[in-house]
């Protein structure tokens, strides 16, 4: 491990530690909530972690493999953080997008129809109860691809829930010490339900699905045109045939569908399977 002193936030530091070089860059505020700190303002909090991330981002290339980690302290933080290539909004829209991404639909038409493209901006339409969930932070892109974690968040909620379920420690605690293993979905599954898999996993195999690994097309902010699922799926055709343009316009995410419905989720070319191994004991 080697400390270099500087600044994440200075270019000119970041360029002498060589960042563009590296497989993976977690970016997290490790003095949050303590002495000068836990003064100030919940939306403050985030400021040189937002700062460093969209510096960071915004200087690696398009082709750079680097994966981008963030740790946020508020989770409400996140409407600064949206992927790099979805950031055309002006300041005022920037305040508001929680309320005018239309993410919770993207991704779910993602999940039918992986081939298809989730768009990053737009105007959300619905009821008020959609609206409030499209800006929470477990719907956004960046999270479901595993680049933002928002601690205050995630262990408080399970730290409280010890306290009325104590079983969730042991279970935790069992889930860790599991073997984990990724199946490539092998193509007489592809067409069948995840319901069917799980069955034969289980029974077969002694593995328990967990959820899915699948990639979408990402429709990155900007993209005028925008018809609807059948607009999206056109898109990301044409993306495939070689249009330049349309290329720009799309970004490959990977993504984990969870605890999926069984019988509605059909397996698609490319899924990957997320599986618990048995112990050999049992």
């Amino acid at each position: 491990v080697y400390f270099v002193l500087g600044s994440p936030t200075s270019l000119i530091d970041l360029q002498r530690i060589n960042f563009g070089g590296a497989a993976a860059i977690f970016i997290t505020h490790c003095g949050a909530g303590r002495g000068e700190y836990s003064a100030l303002e919940d939306w403050t909090v985030d400021y040189e972690v937002v700062c460093c991330t969209r510096l960071v981002e915004s200087q690696l290339p398009k082709s750079s493999t680097t994966i981008v980690i963030t740790d946020i302290v508020n989770d409400s933080n996140h409407p600064y953080l949206p992927l790099p290539g979805s950031t055309g909004f002006s300041k005022a829209e920037l305040m508001t997008i929680p309320q005018k991404t239309d993410l919770l639909e993207g991704f779910k038409a993602a999940l039918k129809n992986p081939r298809g493209a989730i768009k990053m901006g737009g105007n959300a339409e619905g009821g008020s109860s959609d609206k409030s969930v499209q800006g929470e932070y477990f719907v956004q892109p960046r999270f479901a691809a595993g680049r933002l974690f928002a601690g205050s968040a995630t262990f408080t909620s399970l730290a409280a829930n010890t306290f009325y379920n104590p079983s969730l420690i042991d279970l935790v605690g069992a889930m860790i010490a599991t073997q984990i293993i990724m199946i490539h979905l092998p193509h007489s599954w592809e067409g069948k339900t995840y319901f069917e898999l799980f069955d034969h996993l289980l029974w077969n195999e002694s593995l328990l699905a967990i959820g899915i690994y699948r990639h979408a097309d990402m429709k990155l902010a900007g993209d005028v045109g925008d018809t609807g699922a059948g607009g999206r799926k056109s898109k990301v055709s044409s993306q495939s045939s070689g249009s330049g343009k349309k290329s720009k316009a799309t970004k490959r995410l990977g993504f984990v569908y969870t605890a999926p419905p069984g019988k509605e989720t059909v397996l698609v070319p490319e899924d990957q399977i997320i599986c618990f191994q048995a112990r050999q004991d049992l």
